[in-house]
């Protein structure tokens, strides 16, 4: 047998393998690009996307439901999320035009096509390849064309380019950046938004697989950054956080050459540095998988003595019924952004926040199961009226 040759999809540098992904139906080996540093996961030869039911290419029924580990599940609502975050950051760009011809570099469920669709002399155009989303759209949603940015061939340039949690997702990173200069007008502006990299770093548990099958690659603000501005893009805007971080970058050059020995900056410290936070992450995601049966056995007693609401019903509460939860007592589960997508969670009915205020009573505890918006959920429910609210990193 051949063996397989990985090379970086950014800079067709030798890749050094650090781990094998667990569960992973794709085979994927979470990597590392000696030259460019860039981390990446790759798929097996032997991968055949056509028999993956989390597949775009997948003839059969495909499957929409949270997973805590590494298949995620098609749920698509990611890009929805994140447009409410950064709105205002988006509002400010805008600014700089009176008119502007947008582009959408994954429309994903068509929520930034349909903010883009309300401001006047703004015109949109997206592209989204996922047919899941598409039953989603109804007639308020702009036409968007089922098609990946690579292939799309507008008659146009345009004054923004809109990527929000795109670009991890790509065959190959170098095309679809060629792609977008390609589209982008002089003086035109990309507005990019991506999972930060960091958190693997920064979180002392991994609650949920960061290396998830859909993710080819797996950036830090500053990889990002150095390869637009290699290209000769400004930086005009950076905002972080231990989860997301979005850049906007000003286009400078016009008609330029874009050449892998542009993209590539060499330095083994970060490479090896790289490496070891790689090998620390996978020590600290089965560690945690262990005392994740002790939480659940903790709420279930909980549980037991009371009737409860869970908020959040994604990903992460499902690695706890992965666990030992149970479903006795459950009298809600709570997840604005998932309620009309995949319905149930462990066999239990998703619900929207709405439903809590027909509740007559405001005693029931809630367990939060969420990390970032942790503190954004407490000030709403304490708004109205619950006074017991718990944060599950608390139970451990």
């Amino acid at each position: 047998m051949v063996k397989q040759k990985l090379l970086c999809s950014l800079c067709s540098n030798k890749l050094t393998v650090v781990f094998h992904v667990a569960g992973s139906f794709r085979g994927n080996k979470v990597c590392v690009c000696k030259k460019c540093n860039l981390i990446q996961s790759v798929s097996s030869d032997q991968y055949n996307p056509k028999k993956d039911p989390h597949s775009v290419q997948y003839k059969g029924k495909r499957n929409i439901e949270p997973n805590s580990g590494a298949m995620w599940g098609n749920i698509r609502h990611g890009k929805g999320l994140r447009l409410q975050k950064h709105l205002e950051n988006f509002e400010k760009l805008s600014e700089n035009f009176l008119k502007a011809d947008v582009f959408d570099d994954g429309a994903n469920r068509g929520d930034f096509a349909k903010y883009i669709f309300k401001k006047k002399n703004f015109s949109y155009t997206g592209c989204e390849p996922d047919k899941i989303c598409f039953k989603s759209y109804d007639k308020k949603t702009p036409k968007i064309i089922n098609s990946y940015t690579e292939n799309f061939k507008p008659n146009k340039k345009f004054d923004i380019i809109y990527s929000s949690h795109t670009l991890e997702h790509t065959d190959s990173l170098l095309s679809h950046i060629k792609k977008l200069d390609e589209i982008l007008k002089t003086n035109g502006y990309i507005f990019i938004d991506l999972p930060n990299t960091e958190q693997i770093n920064q979180e002392k548990n991994i609650y949920e697989e960061y290396f998830v099958e859909k993710h080819r690659f797996h950036f830090f603000p500053t990889d990002i950054i150095q390869i637009f501005e290699n290209l000769n893009y400004k930086l005009t805007f950076l905002e972080t956080d231990d989860y997301n971080f979005t850049c906007i970058f000003q286009k400078i050059i016009t008609n330029q050459k874009i050449s892998k020995k542009k993209l590539i900056s060499t330095s083994p410290n970060i490479f090896r540095k790289r490496c070891k936070m790689l090998s620390m992450y996978r020590k600290k995601y089965f560690k945690t998988a262990k005392f994740l049966g002790k939480i659940s056995k903790k709420i279930n007693k909980i549980k037991n003595k009371n009737q409860i609401i869970f908020y959040g019903g994604g990903r992460l509460l499902f690695n706890f019924f992965n666990n030992g939860l149970t479903n006795k007592n459950i009298i809600l589960v709570i997840d604005n952004f998932l309620f009309d997508k995949t319905k149930k969670i462990n066999g239990l009915k998703i619900s929207n926040k709405k439903i809590l205020k027909k509740l007559k009573s405001k005693k029931f505890p809630i367990i939060v199961f969420a990390r970032s918006s942790f503190d954004e959920i407490k000030k709403e429910l304490i708004f109205e009226g619950f006074k017991k609210i718990i944060d599950f990193r608390k139970l451990n």
